[in-house]
């Protein structure tokens, strides 16, 4: 599955700290447009699943509005594999992306978080300041401030706004 990241206007931040290197900067901001083109995608608690139509109805009990249509849903990091030539390298090699599933759910895998790290160019530590928060028992991850944020949002399109929120503050401050 080749994703295309769309060329969605989500603005930019309003600086780069120098600690954040420009080619982080670009990945970052094609992770955001690809999760603005259709912010159902976005779930901070998942680094990547692909579910058929049939599985969202029978095993999940969502309804199809939950879900964007491509049965698509994941995290920042799961989203940077999913929008670099990298990360789709990984995916395919490790079974993640196929074609006419039925029943088949597909979990990115454990590495998720760690490639996507390598693929924009961050740390381990700094990788986890954006692919996780605070509240889920780490001693890094996102302030508060936006973990408390992305839980209580009403909507996928908060889900976003919030994300873009937090990945902005990191590209200005490196934080």
């Amino acid at each position: 599955m080749a994703t295309k990241t769309p060329k969605i206007d989500i603005g930019k931040p309003s600086k780069v700290h120098p600690s954040v290197k420009r080619g982080t900067v670009n990945k970052l901001m094609n992770a955001l447009r690809y999760f603005a083109e259709e912010t159902r995608r976005l779930n901070m608690r998942d680094w990547g699943r692909f579910y058929t139509k049939e599985e969202i109805k029978l095993y999940l009990n969502y309804e199809d509005s939950t879900f964007p249509p491509c049965g698509t849903r994941g995290c920042l990091a799961g989203g940077i594999l999913l929008t670099t030539a990298e990360g789709r390298k990984f995916l395919k090699k490790n079974n993640c992306i196929k074609t006419n599933a039925t029943f088949c759910q597909v979990v990115f895998p454990e590495g998720t978080p760690k490639v996507a790290a390598k693929i924009i160019g961050l740390t381990e530590g700094a990788a986890k300041k954006l692919f996780y928060f605070k509240s889920w028992g780490l001693s890094r991850g996102w302030p508060e401030v936006f973990s408390t944020a992305y839980e209580i949002a009403d909507d996928a399109q908060g889900k976003f706004d919030v994300l873009k929120a937090r990945v902005f503050h990191f590209i200005e401050t490196g934080k």
